[in-house]
């Protein structure tokens, strides 16, 4: 009743301006007989209210009640202040807001430290998160139980920008002006995002942050908008079902998505491999690592000084002698590219070998797994084969009509181990096959620096395995030297007796009339190998004594290089392969290898024998293991690296 009588006195103060009143007739609608005079103010409502003002002195609240008078106010605060006295929050914390304090300077520039975060806070922060973005040049993904989880490259950009906007903080900057710029750095990675947006998110991301320690859990693409074929009943049932009939290494995305296509009842559905790789997590089928040997050593000499300088002259030597008379591959084809040679010189053809094992018991290492369910493997790697074979960028596998691949099933029980000798004859046999495929070309023997490369053949001339008298059981037979006698002419020296025994120092420097009475077996091995037969100089490997009578070329890559031999790639699209289609049964194994050996396309081999020069040409400029590994991945052409972008990573 109190509103209406306040509404009474206000039109009681209106009938004073009687006297501006004009008076109408009104016809009632019930009653159109009766007539009556009514006052009608003819007055703008601004001008009533001013009146009301001034003459009757009536408050200056509104004639209606809005919901936000001070009263009203007051009651709300008292309520959220009682609310954060329970709660143990401030009232920033319930109302949302910053209330900066005054600074006590008069400085103009204010300090982000004059807010409720404490420099000490900041710092903390800091520390933590320059901690995390170090974690990142290890691996992108980080376990659950940590301060922070990067599941999706924006929790990436979210953890970068935080921390550039918590150092300028630190630094004293406006948070403002240091939001702003920073998601001007960082706005150009994301999709239909303003400036204003992300400055405004990152301020909250960050005050979250220095507050708890950890950034908030990101909902982006969380919002689930469709029903996946995975959360029906039945389709979850057939697939758990299928997939627990599997061996742990065929429960791949693959398998399932032909078990999906051809299978599943009553209706297949057809899926990408990504999809079936996100059902198979769903299903919580996470991949295990089931090796038992985890706690293996592994030594990696890749900076070794040595080898550092082994690395530098093979790359020089690649760049200068070799490269500039190779033909090199480009377009989506990899089409031959011959090189522009003067007349007379002729081409060079890399020919890369290696050598490979496939064992019986070995089934992928990484394989999905149930939760709390175990993988009984063999203790040992079973029956293997060896597989030696000899690849060119052109051709591929040196085949012609046959491959050049010799498959060896090696053990002592069975075709015996791999040997220099079986090295060397397997490279007459290819060399014949390269002379089909590449006449009037150079071939260049490319090995890795292995000590069964580096053998030295049973009866070269080696001073270090005789005995000072003739014969002794473990030593060899050595092929014939020779030696000068007084007129300069070239002798050549059977290095055994008429009965077949092989002769020792002290008859071998007795016919070169060399041998000193009483001489000991050093004395007589270091006169011995002064001989230019059996200097040490003059001491060849099988494989290079071999490439030499060939009239070839040979060169071995440095140790700990495998980047550098592109049939390392060859083997692991193989392997992948066996490790698809193989039940690892050993008649199996047998049948497969040799198909996968075969069905390595020629376009993957061009391409992986590129990507290796590009490691060349990545060390020869300077650059550490990890910039070569950027400046690969960055540039796809098989032409050097641009000079601009070396010296940006230098």
């Amino acid at each position: 009743m109190g509103r209406w009588n306040k509404r009474k006195r206000q039109l009681a103060a209106a009938r004073g301006l009687k006297d501006r009143a004009t008076p109408v007739e009104i016809v009632e609608e019930d009653d159109m007989d009766s007539k009556q005079e009514y006052d009608v103010v003819d007055v703008d409502i601004d001008g009533f209210l001013e009146l009301l003002r001034t003459r009757t002195g009536v408050s200056k609240r509104p004639v209606f009640y809005s919901g936000d008078s001070e009263r009203t106010k007051r009651r709300k605060r008292a309520e959220r202040k009682a609310a954060a006295e329970l709660t143990g929050q401030s009232l920033f914390d319930v109302w949302k807001i910053q209330i900066p304090k005054r600074p006590a300077s008069s400085s103009k520039a204010r300090s982000y430290n004059s807010t409720r975060h404490s420099q000490a806070d900041i710092l903390t922060a800091l520390e933590l998160i320059v901690s995390m973005c170090d974690a990142l040049k290890s691996k992108r993904r980080v376990s659950k139980g940590a301060a922070f989880s990067l599941e999706t490259p924006y929790d990436t950009i979210r953890v970068l920008a935080v921390r550039d906007l918590i150092r300028f903080l630190s630094d004293g900057l406006r948070r403002g002006v240091s939001s702003r710029k920073v998601a001007e750095t960082y706005v150009c990675v994301l999709k239909n995002r303003s400036v204003e947006w992300f400055a405004r998110s990152l301020t909250g991301w960050a005050d979250y942050f220095i507050t708890h320690k950890q950034l908030p859990v990101s909902r982006q693409g969380k919002c689930k908008k469709t029903v996946s074929f995975v959360d029906d009943e039945d389709i979850q049932l057939q697939i758990l079902a299928w997939l627990r009939s599997q061996k742990p290494s065929q429960r791949t995305a693959l398998a399932l998505k032909s078990f999906l296509g051809t299978e599943l009842e009553p209706d297949t559905i057809s899926v990408s491999e990504s999809t079936a790789r996100r059902w198979l997590n769903k299903l919580c089928f996470t991949v295990t690592d089931t090796d038992r040997k985890k706690g293996s050593i592994y030594v990696d000499g890749h900076e070794r000084e040595d080898v550092v300088a082994y690395r530098t002259r093979f790359c020089e030597r690649w760049a200068t002698k070799y490269s500039p008379r190779f033909a090199y591959f480009e377009g989506e084809n990899m089409d031959a590219i011959e090189p522009d040679l003067p007349k007379g010189v002729q081409k060079i053809v890399p020919v890369f070998h290696d050598e490979a094992t496939f064992r019986a018991n070995e089934d992928q290492r990484f394989c999905r797994l149930e939760e709390n369910e175990q993988v009984l493997k063999p203790k040992s790697a079973g029956r293997g084969l060896m597989v030696s074979e000899f690849v060119c960028p052109c051709h591929g596998r040196m085949e012609y009509p046959n491959p050049c691949r010799v498959v060896l099933h090696y053990g002592k029980n069975y075709d015996g181990y791999w040997t220099g000798e079986h090295v060397a004859a397997q490279l007459r046999d290819t060399h014949r096959t390269f002379q089909q495929l590449h006449p009037d070309c150079i071939a260049l023997y490319i090995f890795d620096n292995s000590a069964n490369h580096h053998k030295i053949a049973s009866d070269a001339l080696n001073a270090r395995k005789l005995n000072l008298k003739d014969g002794g059981k473990n030593t060899p037979l050595l092929r014939d030297g020779f030696f000068f006698n007084d007129s300069d002419e070239k002798i050549i020296h059977p290095m055994q007796t008429e009965a077949g025994i092989q002769k020792g120092l002290r008859r071998i420097l007795q016919e070169r009339k060399l041998w000193v009475p009483r001489m000991s077996k050093a004395a007589a091995l270091e006169l011995l190998l002064q001989q230019p037969d059996f200097h040490p100089d003059n001491l060849k490997s099988i494989l290079n004594e071999t490439v030499k009578d060939l009239g070839a070329w040979i060169d071995f890559v440095p140790k700990f290089h495998p980047e550098f031999n592109f049939i390392e790639m060859y083997w692991g699209y193989a392997k992948r392969k066996v490790r698809q289609e193989c039940d690892y049964e050993w008649e199996s194994l047998l049948n497969h290898v040799p198909l996968a050996l075969d069905s390595v396309p020629l376009v993957f081999m061009r391409r992986a024998y590129t990507k290796s020069v590009r490691y060349i040409d990545a060390y020869r400029s300077g650059l550490t293991p990890e910039q070569v590994e950027v400046a690969v991945k960055k540039f796809k052409s098989h032409r050097r690296i641009p000079q601009e972008y070396l010296n940006h990573l230098q």
